[in-house]
């Protein structure tokens, strides 16, 4: 978190969040996220939850994107087919699901 870059206008000391829960709520679904701060540093984070949303549908798309070229670029090294790549990207792909589903649950 040392290369956190917000606007002043999005951080708020913890006192002032603890004092002005509701308006900090508010804050937060017109900025997108605010930044609290507990002895003039960073501590959490308020995330307005459409803004969250979205942010996980982007990185599950990156992720799912990068592994894919991933996939392909290995493929193309190894001289392997088309139909063996697509098999293996299929396998793989439900294996992350897999796995991001047990860390959901964890979580």
């Amino acid at each position: 978190m040392n290369n956190l870059t917000v606007s002043l206008d999005q951080l708020v000391p913890f006192s002032q969040a603890r004092a002005n829960l509701a308006d900090v709520v508010d804050r937060v679904k017109n900025t997108k996220f605010l930044v609290l701060t507990k002895r003039q540093k960073p501590a959490i984070a308020f995330v307005d939850t459409n803004y969250l949303a979205k942010l996980i549908s982007i990185y599950k798309k990156w992720q799912r994107e990068t592994e894919f070229s991933t996939i392909m670029g290995l493929a193309s090294k190894d001289n392997v087919s088309e139909n063996q790549v697509m098999q293996d990207a299929i396998q793989a792909v439900a294996s992350v699901r897999k796995r991001t589903k047990k860390q959901w649950q964890k979580g």
